[in-house]
């Protein structure tokens, strides 16, 4: 089955949807318009192979399933994005607009065209006749090429302005995806990621490890240092762990409780993860910013779930929580990897 065009960056992706709007005659709507861009961007590999049959194998494509694929890929709107898809429809529109126009001008040209052409095929004509024939063919030409001109212009000005907005769309969304404290993903990231990390589980060759952290006693730093001293060690836990393992999908779930995922050849790459993050804090003495005051190194609890054949999200997350209590009842300061069953 083939895969959309690869396109580089966002004019290229909305000009893609903008066609594959055309090409299977489905209104411009906001939601209609979404699934293309997403479709044509490439991101989404579940979203890609459902609709990819249709395109390449059915070569038809409903509004039913264009909605079915908004509703289980793209429901996530906030006002922002409401906005922008009811510009961005506008926007279509006067596109779908000056498309019919081009048309019927054409066709209108074409009518004077083929009326000039009986003209000079019958009867010989007077000289006044043929001098009108030829003016009126002249003007019809003259109009046309001003009619295109302005079509044009006012393409490309319909065309920027669909860029801007689906770019406007694209950051509504991915601040959707953002823990706004940290700025890596937040649980909503992590629910997309976890359904992608499954859905491609077989890849690579590779077996995803779900692991779990959170920061030993961080009640008793809030307690001592103040809220405002919490939430700068969460944003330094967050930008070096980032900085540690980029390729890793991080997230934070809510309060000190993160999330990343690793795909692994062999169990013991997880506990070097692990060990990795554990001893990086370990070597960190860390002072609150203003008052200077001392709040020492900070310890991790791990819990680390490996994804079996038969897991959904809630099972693989279930199991890599439990083994994340189970590092806490062991005293922290620990990981504990899900071995594989026997």
């Amino acid at each position: 089955m083939s895969k959309p065009p690869v396109t580089v960056d966002a004019f290229s992706i909305a000009k893609e949807a903008l066609r594959l709007v055309g090409e299977f005659g489905t209104p411009p709507t906001p939601e209609v318009y979404e699934v293309w861009y997403r479709y044509a961007e490439g991101g989404n590999e579940e979203m890609r192979d459902q609709l990819a049959h249709a395109v390449n194998d059915a070569k038809s494509v409903s509004v039913e399933l264009l909605s079915s694929l908004h509703r289980q890929f793209c429901t996530m709107i906030d006002p922002t994005s409401m906005n922008v898809g009811q510009s961005l429809a506008a926007e279509l529109g006067k596109l779908h607009r000056l498309v019919v126009n081009q048309k019927d001008a054409g066709n209108h040209f074409g009518d004077s065209i083929e009326a000039a052409n009986r003209f000079l095929t019958t009867d010989a004509k007077s000289q006044d006749e043929l001098i009108a024939c030829v003016a009126n063919l002249i003007d019809g030409t003259s109009k046309m090429q001003r009619r295109l001109e302005d079509m044009n212009s006012q393409l490309e000005d319909a065309e920027r302005q669909v860029t801007i907005l689906q770019s406007d769309l694209e950051a509504s969304h991915r601040g959707m995806l953002t823990d706004h404290l940290t700025g890596i993903g937040n649980r909503r990231f992590f629910d997309s990621v976890i359904k992608q990390m499954i859905a491609t589980s077989q890849e690579d060759g590779l077996v995803p490890f779900l692991v779990l952290l959170d920061v030993d006693r961080f009640k008793a730093i809030n307690d001592t240092f103040g809220h405002d001293a919490g939430d700068q060690l969460i944003r330094f836990v967050a930008g070096q762990i980032a900085q540690l393992r980029p390729e890793a999908s991080l997230s934070r779930l809510g309060g000190d409780e993160f999330a990343m995922f690793l795909r692994a050849s062999e169990r013991e790459e997880v506990v070097q993860l692990t060990t990795e993050i554990k001893e990086h804090f370990a070597r960190q003495k860390l002072r609150l910013r203003e008052s200077k005051e001392l709040v020492g190194a900070i310890t991790f609890s791990f819990g680390a779930s490996k994804l079996r054949p038969s897991d959904d999200p809630i099972s693989w997350y279930q199991r890599a929580d439990k083994l994340l209590y189970e590092a806490k009842n062991l005293g922290r300061d620990r990981a504990v990897v899900e071995k594989s069953r026997g």
